[in-house]
């Protein structure tokens, strides 16, 4: 009596519907499918971070700068939202604050928690 070995399955024998059940793709197809997939969902979860981090900061600088509006010439207000928008590394950020700190201060004002500093003091 002869053993029949099961023939292996081809990516076209797969698609064409086959009946050979999962256990027949083989098992390097599906780590490097498995791979891809990790990939990409760390991609993503890292873009999503990123962009949730940047909203943060974005949006809590909009809010302290509506704060100190009123106390400060429009000038200084525009020189603040110019800085910003330049701003290339935590030091240019450290120094903008400074100087949202320094007018809130002056004018007994408070500013809500800044939740994006707490990142850059990690």
């Amino acid at each position: 009596m002869e053993c029949q070995r099961p023939s292996r399955v081809t990516l076209e024998s797969y698609a064409a519907g086959s009946d050979l059940g999962a256990h027949a793709i083989p098992r390097s197809l599906v780590v490097i499918m498995f791979l891809m997939m990790s990939y990409a969902l760390l991609m993503l979860s890292y873009a999503a971070f990123t962009y949730n981090l940047q909203y943060s900061i974005i949006t809590s600088f909009d809010q302290h700068v509506r704060i100190i509006a009123p106390y400060i010439e429009i000038r200084e207000k525009d020189v603040l939202m110019s800085d910003f928008s330049r701003m290339q590394s935590k030091k240019d950020y450290e120094r903008i604050y400074e100087k949202i700190n320094k007018i809130a201060n002056g004018n007994n004002l408070t500013l809500p928690e800044n939740p994006s500093y707490n990142f850059w003091a990690l």
